[in-house]
């Protein structure tokens, strides 16, 4: 786990592997919180 300040538009990037086996994935942080950010993603099946 990323020990790294976010700040809103950051992007969160995951390598491939785990669920995403094949294409990694990327979410934007549109909330930085005290405890914890909200992010926006979305899962495109091509």
């Amino acid at each position: 786990m990323a020990v790294n300040a976010s700040s809103k538009g950051a992007l969160l990037i995951w390598q491939e592997g785990g669920e995403f086996i094949q294409t990694g994935h990327v979410a934007t942080v549109t909330q930085v919180l005290s405890d914890r950010v909200r992010i926006a993603s979305s899962i495109s099946t091509l």
